[in-house]
């Protein structure tokens, strides 16, 4: 075995587990980011007629579409957003 086959057999686990963190984590992380979202345009930082606005709404086009479709995914948003826009 060379050194160049231990090395890939070291490097192995660790790019499994960056595969799954991804694949996990990146869609969480997209639906949390809502919240702050929301919180900057309850607030006025960030208006939603605006080209940042337009942006952001085609950004997280998904997600109210997903709210569209799954009362359970609804009712989590719903619950999640209020909390932040409430803090």
């Amino acid at each position: 075995m060379t050194d160049m086959d231990e090395d890939r057999k070291a490097r192995s686990p660790m790019m499994a587990g960056v595969v799954v963190v991804s694949i996990v984590l990146l869609p969480l992380l997209y639906v949390l980011s809502v919240g702050p979202v929301e919180w900057l345009v309850t607030r006025g930082y960030i208006n939603p007629n605006s080209a940042a606005g337009e942006v952001l709404q085609g950004i997280y086009l998904p997600i109210r579409w997903l709210m569209g479709v799954s009362p359970w995914f609804k009712s989590f948003m719903t619950w999640y957003l209020r909390l932040c826009v409430l803090g």
